[in-house]
């Protein structure tokens, strides 16, 4: 069986973009995302306030490193009693502005109330995924657009391919697991808690994609994670129907 991971990795790829696509394109919709407007004001005050910080980091570098220098000057008495006013303003300007705490705690807020608007957003990306590489690469023969433009197609190594094999490996390959895992996590608990969780979930999702991408790369048979729990494999449109003739002839 001839090993074509560049393909799918570049059907991955092309399916993804398809999704995104799809889904963005329902989302859009207020009928069905109708925090949407929420969203993205929400989305706005958050990085403006992101940004403001960064802007207020930097400038608070260039102020110490003024003073620093100002510190190792000798210059006249009225140039002195001036700096030492502007020290002054500069120290009233910082005690009036927000501490660290403060701009985390309400990034935080605002971060949180992104993942409570964006839900519906993030259902509607649940469900396209099921529908996309679950039902539909299923009754297509184990293909989705991508594979069947790149020639390449899922099988079982167990004879027809079932249903519960394309969403075993869809599961772990398309985050599905991770998604309905972020979502349900959101509605169960607190916002401290899950804004923990959800750091851990995103941390599985990545690990369950780089073992399973790095299994396709270095096994011989280009299987991976994925393909180990289902049973199947990937292959060239074809080589499933000439192994399937040797297996008769044997």
């Amino acid at each position: 069986m001839e090993k074509i991971t560049g393909k799918r990795f570049g059907a991955f790829l092309i399916d993804s973009l398809i999704v995104m696509f799809i889904a963005s394109m329902f989302a859009s919709l207020s009928i069905l995302n109708p925090y949407l407007d929420e969203y993205n004001e929400t989305y706005e005050k958050y990085m403006d306030l992101y940004t403001s910080q960064l802007l207020g980091d930097v400038d608070k570098e260039d102020r110490n490193e003024v003073e620093n220098k100002e510190d190792i000057k000798e210059d006249s008495n009225n140039v002195e009693d001036t700096k030492d006013d502007d020290i002054v303003l500069e120290d009233d300007i910082i005690s009036e502005e927000k501490t660290d705490e403060e701009i985390n705690e309400e990034l935080s807020l605002l971060n949180y109330n992104m993942t409570k608007y964006g839900m519906p957003t993030s259902i509607i990306q649940l469900v396209v995924t099921i529908l996309y590489f679950v039902v539909f690469q299923y009754f297509n023969g184990g293909k989705t657009i991508g594979k069947a433009l790149l020639k390449i197609n899922v099988v079982s190594l167990d004879g027809k391919l079932k249903f519960s094999q394309v969403l075993i490996r869809s599961v772990i390959i398309n985050s599905i697991a991770t998604l309905m895992l972020s979502i349900s996590l959101f509605y169960i608990f607190n916002k401290d808690l899950y804004m923990n969780l959800a750091s851990y979930v995103q941390l599985l999702d990545l690990t369950l994609l780089f073992v399973s991408f790095g299994m396709m790369m270095f096994r011989l048979d280009g299987r991976g994670l994925h393909d180990m729990l289902a049973n199947t494999n990937v292959v060239k449109i074809g080589d499933n129907t000439k192994e399937a003739k040797i297996k008769e002839k044997k």
